[in-house]
């Protein structure tokens, strides 16, 4: 009983697709700024440059979730959130719950006047979830 009761009280702390991540737009201060205060399961890793590309890395403690953010000219454009396989099944109940289905692996979600695109790829050991701003 006790083992469930902490089950629930870790899920409910920490989101499986953090919902406050709505950094699409935003610079790479103001990401830094924002995961800080808000997303405080995650941790910076590291920035890495290719030409105007900008990748911003952050990752929990025991490095299940790794979170990438893409930002072209200094803009985040989209974001990665790569997953160890054992979240696949409850990230799939949450994207069913509040996005709508388009194909296999693919959701739309609608927020704040904005569409943005979902994605899942799946791999051998863990799965990516990208979210970007549909194209009008």
């Amino acid at each position: 009983m006790i083992k469930i009761f902490l089950l629930a009280v870790f899920l409910t702390k920490f989101s499986l697709i953090p919902e406050n991540i709505d950094f699409i737009g935003l610079n790479e201060y103001e990401i830094r700024q924002k995961m800080a205060k808000s997303e405080s399961e995650f941790i910076y890793r590291k920035t890495h440059s290719s030409g105007n590309y900008k990748y911003l890395k952050f990752s929990n403690n025991i490095e299940s979730k790794t979170l990438v953010f893409v930002l072209k000219n200094n803009v985040c454009t989209h974001f990665m959130i790569m997953y160890d396989n054992m979240y696949y099944s409850d990230i799939l109940k949450t994207l069913n719950g509040c996005c709508h289905k388009q194909t296999e692996n693919e959701w739309i979600e609608h927020k704040n006047n904005d569409i943005f695109k979902i994605y899942l790829k799946q791999g051998k050991w863990y799965f990516t979830l990208t979210k970007m701003k549909a194209e009008n």
